[in-house]
């Protein structure tokens, strides 16, 4: 049996008939815009999984979809986990005689919690445990609770119906519709690429546009490139309605540049300075508790640097209720920020050391200790990267970025914006329109390296034209970047007692205090964390498995 339990609707809700659901919408073939009941009957018009497949690789947006046919169930989600799904099988009451792949109920959620209650007892998964203390989110298609799975990001999933008299194969079928992997590229130089990127923007903000259906569009600005190009997109466009907001300590430089952007514009802006009393006490608050669940479900880390700014902006009524936020994630790494800084090239080499690389860099928080710890990690990683395969060969550099995209920017960057979600707004990420993302998966490495197409085509083509380029905001050259690397590479090296806690007493955040807070919750029920360098995100992990340990003892000494 298929039960189907589908809880969360803040922000976004979910549509159902029958034995369909959706969450979401999508720009599908012909640039049609559906969303609710249309994206519905999109999906529900799948003949089989194969058609289902078809439909969502086609589906240009940010969704999730469920679909129970004939006791089977097929399940996706777009191509960055924009709204997880998970899945768990249970043992039927009555039925223990049955072989195991054949006795089982087939629970889905987009709740780890509700799946639980339905099993009755969870286990911590103590592998991927080490591997989120060390990252954030847990890879591949586990989850911190032992037999619970969730969809990936570009993934479509069948579970076959195990009761048919005549059932063949495996009951879970896993195909990965979409890749960042690439095998060639387009030739071209900078200038030449340049016509297809302006089209492909310009096609982007009319999406992006036709989405927002005259709401307001509350822009995360900062000091960057990204965000400026969102609220670019919005200007060249003339929307009526923008609200610019940023947050942090009081005068930091990214909320002053915001400022100045957001004027050049002549849309209005709303600094959100933090302080103390801002967020007093709100690890004792039951609605911070609430959202930890919702936003991270046993699979990714929850973010704070932008909780206490929606919360201030919402309960001041400073935005309408039905604003849409837009945060500039992450055209940054389609334009090849990365390249230089994770030691990338466009040679050949043996998986082993893209495997090695993706440790070096991304298992940076918290080291697992021991070899056979870190041996368990790099098999998870390996497996993670042979199963997102997809076609032929690829280019290992585009191999390493297509994890990077499906694990940390799906379940990390991505999940970030849980936070607009919980305060009850819908929002969009332009940025990562498959037209954008499928144009730079092509572009030569040269063009991506040090982001010399991107930057150069916002320097040129966006902001010089709107008077919007300020001295010195380059990524910083190659050489001063391959300095950094080395830094990070030797302190990556070192046992966690040798490497300098750095935490900064100013960072523009206020992330200091912030997770001051957790690290005093923490040391009132006597547990002891480790810091490496300047990570703040560390004491957020390691607060999020102390409070899963308890609530996991705890759970075994009720039972």
């Amino acid at each position: 049996m298929v039960r189907i339990d589908l809880i969360f609707n803040s922000g976004f809700s979910w549509h159902s008939k029958e034995n369909c659901h959706i969450k979401g919408f999508a720009h599908v073939p012909g640039d049609r815009y559906l969303s609710g009941i249309e994206l519905l009957a999109y999906f529900e018009a799948s003949r089989d999984f194969g058609d289902f497949m078809s439909l969502v690789s086609l589906a240009n947006g940010m969704f999730s979809v469920v679909l129970e046919r004939g006791g089977s169930a097929w399940m996706a989600v777009d191509r960055m986990r924009t709204f997880p799904v998970f899945y768990a099988f249970r043992p039927e009451s009555g039925q223990a005689d049955l072989p195991a792949e054949r006795a089982r109920d087939l629970l889905i959620s987009d709740s780890t919690d509700r799946i639980i209650e339905q099993i009755g007892v969870w286990k911590l998964n103590r592998e991927a445990s080490t591997e989120f203390l060390a990252t954030g989110y847990v890879t591949g298609r586990e989850t911190l609770a032992e037999g619970i799975f969730q969809v990936q990001a570009g993934e479509a999933v069948e579970i076959k119906n195990t009761r048919e008299s005549e059932f063949s194969g495996p009951p879970v079928n896993r195909t990965f519709y979409s890749s960042y992997r690439t095998s060639s590229v387009k030739a071209g130089s900078i200038e030449e690429q340049m016509p297809d990127l302006e089209g492909i923007t310009e096609r982007i903000a009319g999406r992006l546009v036709n989405s927002l259906d005259g709401r307001t569009a509350a822009v995360a600005l900062s000091g960057g490139f990204d965000s400026r190009f969102v609220a670019a997109m919005l200007k060249k466009l003339d929307y009526p309605r923008v609200t610019c907001f940023s947050y942090g300590r009081e005068g930091n430089a990214d909320m002053i540049r915001a400022g100045e952007v957001a004027a050049r514009f002549g849309f209005k802006f709303i600094p959100v300075p933090y302080s103390d009393s801002m967020i007093r006490n709100y690890t004792e608050d039951r609605e911070f508790s609430d959202f930890v669940r919702f936003s991270s479900n046993r699979a990714s880390m929850f973010f704070m640097q932008e909780y206490f700014a929606v919360r201030h902006l919402r309960e001041n009524g400073m935005v309408p209720d039905d604003a849409i936020f837009i945060p500039g994630h992450s055209g940054d790494f389609f334009g090849g920020s990365q390249l230089i800084k994770h030691d990338l090239h466009d040679g050949l080499e043996d998986i082993r050391k893209t495997i090695r690389r993706i440790y070096d860099y991304k298992y940076s928080f918290y080291r697992p200790g021991g070899r056979a710890a870190a041996k368990a990690i790099l098999a998870r990683i390996e497996e993670s990267l042979r199963e997102k395969r997809h076609g032929g060969d690829a280019f290992p550099y585009s191999m390493h970025e297509d994890w990077d995209l499906k694990e940390k920017l799906a379940k990390f960057i991505v999940n970030s914006c849980n936070v607009y979600a919980w305060f009850g707004y819908e929002y969009r990420l332009p940025l990562y329109d498959y037209e954008l993302q499928d144009f730079f998966r092509d572009v030569p490495f040269g063009l991506k390296r040090n982001k010399r197409l991107y930057d150069e085509f916002l320097i040129n083509r966006v902001f010089g034209p709107l008077g919007l380029n300020f001295p010195g905001e380059l990524q910083p050259d190659e050489k001063t970047q391959q300095r950094a690397r080395f830094r990070r590479k030797i302190r990556n090296a070192l046992p966690a007692a040798m490497v300098p806690v750095t935490l900064s007493q100013r960072d523009p955040i206020y992330y200091n205090e912030i997770t001051g807070l957790l690290r005093r919750d923490l040391a009132r029920r006597g547990i002891r964390i480790r810091i490496r360098g300047n990570s703040y995100n560390s004491i957020i992990v390691q607060w999020y498995i102390a409070r899963l340990e308890s609530e996991f003892h705890g759970a075994r000494s009720s039972g």
